[in-house]
């Protein structure tokens, strides 16, 4: 299973270092993106639904991903509007942009899918939220494709509302989590330490809720 959600992955992180052939070769980049998005979908389809949670060892850090029953069909979501993505963009490139902002498109485009897949296949909490975050800084170029100041107004408002909840809301919960011993993960667990201090529960609940408001 591990080696499925890798390659789901590391595919548009390749894509994406190609990019710049569609500027120069947009029909062929087009078929190419459609030829990965559908072997990525495939992928996603064959995926074993279970509990297990795996391990990535980086070192200094460890990444976890799993494949439950929501992680499943949103990894098939998240192919399905990939593939849409690329037959919508096919027509938005030949009509609206032009030059080097093609190769930028899709360039962030492909890592805005890794980040995405991430989100889909995180076992915790922490992997989870490094996705997330990465995700907020490679769509933000994507408001300023065309720049003007409307476009620079909504970049930096993107940009404020989603890495100050982040930063401010959404981690502080995760560091509650880790201080008490909480497990992060994805799984069904022991949560008696919650349900003995109401405060604290209370607390970490608000974080969570007030970071998607």
């Amino acid at each position: 299973m591990l080696e499925n959600i890798t390659i789901l992955l590391l595919l548009p992180v390749i894509l994406s270092q190609f990019s710049f052939l569609a500027k120069k070769y947009n029909s062929w980049f087009f078929v190419i993106q459609i030829l990965i998005s559908i072997i990525c979908l495939e992928a996603t389809i064959s995926l074993a639904i279970s509990p297990k949670i795996f391990i990535v060892d980086l070192g200094f850090f460890s990444l976890k991903f799993m494949c439950d029953i929501y992680s499943y069909f949103f990894g098939i979501l998240v192919s399905v509007v990939w593939i849409l993505t690329i037959l919508y963009s096919y027509s938005y490139v030949n009509k609206e942009i032009h030059g080097k902002k093609i190769t930028k498109f899709f360039y962030y485009i492909c890592l805005t899918i890794f980040c995405t897949y991430g989100n889909a296949y995180a076992g915790n909490l922490e992997t989870f939220f490094i996705f997330y975050f990465l995700m907020i800084l490679l769509t933000a170029p994507l408001i300023i494709l065309e720049i003007n100041k409307y476009t620079v107004r909504a970049y930096k408002i993107y940009l404020k509302t989603h890495i100050y909840t982040s930063i401010f809301l959404f981690l502080p919960a995760i560091i509650l989590l880790k201080y008490f011993k909480i497990n992060t993960d994805f799984i069904a667990d022991d949560r008696d330490f919650l349900l003995q201090n109401h405060e604290l529960a209370s607390l970490i609940m608000f974080l969570f809720i007030f970071r998607n408001c």
